[in-house]
């Protein structure tokens, strides 16, 4: 069973925004698979979090089946980027 994440259960109101929660799940995960797997008992576990979901899958013009993995891709590429930009930084000195 994937780890829990911190801080789960919350009340949705609670939360400014649903991407800060995509952030923590991606970030306290080992790999995109085990965020992904949080992600879908997440859902699962809780229909107004789905509701919520949904409302930003379509606001962003995303599909429901897809929409936290595109999230997650690209959240662990802009992190990747900015590690590279230190490294590419620290050799050219």
């Amino acid at each position: 069973m994937p780890p829990r994440i911190r801080n789960y259960p919350f009340s949705i109101p609670e939360m400014k925004e649903i991407t800060e929660l995509f952030d923590d799940i991606i970030l306290q995960s080992d790999a995109l698979d085990v965020a992904i797997s949080e992600f879908k008992r997440m859902i699962a576990d809780d229909s107004e979090f789905k509701m919520q979901y949904k409302e930003w899958c379509d606001e962003e013009g995303l599909s429901e089946r897809t929409g936290f993995k595109e999230y997650a891709e690209e959240f662990i590429r802009q992190r990747e980027e900015k590690w590279d930009s230190l490294t590419d930084y620290d050799l050219d000195n």
